[in-house]
């Protein structure tokens, strides 16, 4: 799905799902899947994420609730803020850049953090 001229509303899709705009923001929900998302132009809201995620922003703040994720998180942003909450995990890779990153309380976490800027 790509548009390049507004936003994107995305909710109650299962399977692979690749977003796409340069002129808006992208909200999501309920979504059962792998999933990637970018805008150029606006935020991006997504809640009840279920498989891995791509999501990439350089003009707003990402906010994430996943239901589960299987492999990765990957969170970008140049122009904004973080904010993920997720459930407890074993294996997922986190890769989260953006100018403060909040995220939801790890137990069990086992890797690195490292802050650059």
């Amino acid at each position: 799905m790509h548009t390049s001229g507004g936003s994107l509303n995305l909710s109650n899709i299962s399977g692979n799902i690749s977003a796409r705009t340069s002129g808006g923001s992208i909200s999501a929900h309920n979504i059962n899947g792998d999933f990637s998302t970018e805008t150029s132009g606006g935020s991006i809201h997504l809640r009840d994420i279920d498989g891995n995620l791509n999501a990439r922003t350089s003009g707003g703040q990402i906010t994430a609730d996943l239901k589960a994720t299987h492999n990765f998180v990957k969170l970008h942003t140049s122009g904004g803020s973080i904010r993920l909450k997720m459930p407890e995990t074993k294996n997922a890779l986190l890769d989260l850049k953006g100018d403060k990153v909040h995220i939801s309380e790890l137990r069990d976490f086992t890797g690195t953090v490292k802050k650059t800027g």
